[in-house]
């Protein structure tokens, strides 16, 4: 069979045409890594089936230079099943109060150095020793004794006649703003007749009570009454207890003054009344005069006094009787006490207007520091957020307290000037009773 040369053009044409189809193929697999490899035996077969059919040529076939790329093994995905959206945790409640004390225990500040105390006077001058509280004023209560035992006479006077005038000269040497005094009477009720025991014994009278002293309305007092009944000690001494609630200002000296010739008739306790009026809150010095007394009265007079706090003295005569209120009120010592007082008032308002200045401006500074520092943490410190209503009533209540503690050093300061303001006062009127150094 023989082929023209138009056939044998055609032939090779489209052998060209596959063989160019096929290395297209083969650049197009390399450019694919993740394609299969293309297997060689595919282009031999078609070849061998277009050379059953075909002239056999001298054109050598292309060679496939593709080689396949190494597959990557795919990482296997975990699928994760359903599961439930969990709760927000809830934030801890804070302690507020333990935020407080933190913040007081890192940023409180010391107020101790700013604490001051102005001196007592007593520093200043050489207070008497019947002056037994912080101040320089007296209450003194008189308790005498008319019962019918003292109408007896001494040295030709009777023993109350002679106790009315030395209390009416002791009162006659006070400063009327120096001191308070009251009288109260025992004995002067019924009589020592057995039958008026009971209404004498109960006849106990407060005549002069507490008062600025009005020296001739208690002169007229002291005169008003005479001997004549029994002698309740104990029931006397446990009204001048009362009597004592009627004075304002407790912080001044507060003293009994008996005077009684004799025992307790009136099957009273005249010692536990003494200690009741030494262990109340006022401290009522109880001193007793024994005029004139026996063995057994002495003892329970000295007693009585030992119980109170105070000094037994004994009187024999008129003489002894003075003696004995010399000893217990030293009045000049205690106008020299005062008096040194007064030329100390202006080293006194000195030394304690700087000492408040002092201590006010110290106060201030920490104060200042302290509330600067409070209020820096609660808007920057997440930590005292929550908790910033509490916290800012607890530093108000710690403010508070140190306001107090500055009120308190200008009430000193307020005190003492006022009472600087009553011996001026007694001052002038000293000048009428004893002279001035």
């Amino acid at each position: 069979m023989t082929f023209s040369s138009r056939k044998l053009l055609f032939v090779m044409v489209v052998a060209l045409l596959l063989v160019a189809l096929l290395v297209g193929c083969d650049a197009s697999n390399t450019q694919k890594s993740d394609a299969p490899a293309p297997r060689a035996t595919s282009v031999e077969n078609a070849s061998a089936t277009q050379s059953d059919s075909l002239p056999s040529t001298n054109t050598p076939q292309p060679t496939s230079t593709f080689t396949p790329a190494p597959t990557a093994t795919p990482v296997p995905t975990a699928t994760l099943g359903p599961t439930d959206t969990p709760e927000p945790t809830p934030a801890p409640t804070p302690d507020c109060e333990a935020l407080y004390q933190e913040f007081v225990a890192t940023y409180g500040q010391d107020y101790t150095p700013c604490r001051t105390a102005l001196r007592p006077f007593d520093e200043y001058c050489s207070r008497p020793e019947f002056l037994q509280a912080a101040d320089y004023a007296l209450n003194i209560e008189l308790i005498l004794d008319a019962s019918g035992s003292m109408a007896g006479t001494v040295g030709g006077q009777s023993k109350l006649s002679i106790a009315q005038k030395t209390l009416t000269d002791f009162i006659d040497r006070l400063p009327p703003t120096g001191a308070q005094v009251a009288l109260r009477v025992y004995g002067h009720k019924g009589s020592n007749k057995k039958k008026d025991r009971a209404k004498s014994c109960q006849g106990v009278e407060l005549l002069y009570p507490f008062q600025p002293l009005d020296k001739e309305k208690f002169k007229e007092t002291i005169r008003s009454f005479s001997p004549t009944g029994w002698t309740p000690i104990a029931h006397s001494l446990r009204a001048a207890l009362d009597d004592f609630q009627s004075v304002d200002d407790d912080a001044n000296t507060n003293v009994v003054v008996l005077v009684s010739d004799g025992i307790e008739t009136c099957d009273g306790d005249p010692v536990a009344a003494a200690k009741l009026l030494r262990e109340s809150e006022l401290e009522i010095v109880v001193h007793v005069i024994g005029f004139d007394v026996d063995a057994d009265a002495a003892q329970q007079l000295r007693a009585v006094a030992e119980a109170g706090g105070g000094i037994y003295f004994e009187a024999h005569n008129a003489r002894d009787f003075e003696k004995a209120f010399v000893e217990l009120f030293n009045l000049e010592e205690w106008a020299n006490y005062l008096q040194c007082i007064g030329s100390q008032q202006k080293n006194f308002e000195l030394e304690s207007a700087s000492k408040i200045a002092q201590a006010q401006l110290c106060y201030w500074k920490i104060k200042s520091k302290e509330s600067a520092d409070f209020l820096e943490e609660l808007a920057n410190n997440e930590r005292y957020r929550n908790c910033g209503g509490y916290l800012q009533n607890r530093f108000a209540q710690r403010e508070a307290k140190i306001d107090g503690e500055i009120e308190q050093i200008d009430a000193w300061y307020d005190f003492f000037m006022e009472e600087l303001r009553r011996v001026d006062t007694i001052l002038k009127e000293l000048e009428t009773f004893y002279p001035v150094p």
